[in-house]
């Protein structure tokens, strides 16, 4: 039986402050990924798809939901504890080289 390695749970994401012009990025987003599933994220432009992957690598925080990753509980974690996770349990394939020019 594979368990899952990442499991979102009503995520939300919400950009701008309280009481102005603000956008919903992702409104409560679920999924579960079991360890050694290949899964792909398709959807229009404009539909969430790099700010969900950008909550779910730690490069940005949701503003609801939780975030597990590997058995831990990411949504809450800052600072050095999520540098920390992030550097010992995370690795990152970039589609740009991102290369110095």
């Amino acid at each position: 039986m594979s368990t899952n390695v990442v499991t979102v749970e009503s995520v939300e994401k919400t950009y701008g402050k309280r009481n102005e012009n603000q956008s919903k990025a992702l409104r409560g987003v679920s999924l579960s990924i079991k360890e050694g599933e290949f899964v792909g994220i398709m959807g229009p432009s404009g539909s969430g798809k790099t700010t969900l992957l950008n909550v779910i690598s730690t490069l940005d925080q949701a503003t609801g939901g939780s975030v597990t990753i590997a058995g831990t509980n990411i949504t809450s974690m800052k600072g050095n504890a999520l540098s920390d996770f992030r550097s010992q349990k995370l690795g990152f394939i970039f589609q740009d080289f991102n290369l110095l020019e």
